[in-house]
């Protein structure tokens, strides 16, 4: 008996995979922006104060927020 090929990985499977590295990376790039803000909000960074303070903020809102509405976006409706 043979086995029928393994044609990878289902859609829903790759849409799912796809999804988790898009929270991912949203989450990576609010962290960086934090972290981006507090080295120029604190003045080690040679960029005006606000916009550390502009990036922590946005940063914040990256790392916290924006996962929270993609996941509400793709949840599938009941």
């Amino acid at each position: 008996m043979t086995k029928a090929p393994d044609n990878g990985p289902s859609e829903e499977e790759a849409l799912a995979r796809n999804r988790f590295f898009m929270l991912s990376m949203v989450r990576l790039v609010g962290a960086i922006a934090v972290m981006t803000g507090l080295l120029i909000a604190n003045g080690t960074a040679g960029a005006p104060v606000w916009i550390g303070y502009i990036l922590l903020a946005a940063g914040m809102a990256g790392f916290f927020i924006f996962p929270l509405l993609l996941a509400k976006r793709w949840r599938t409706p009941d």
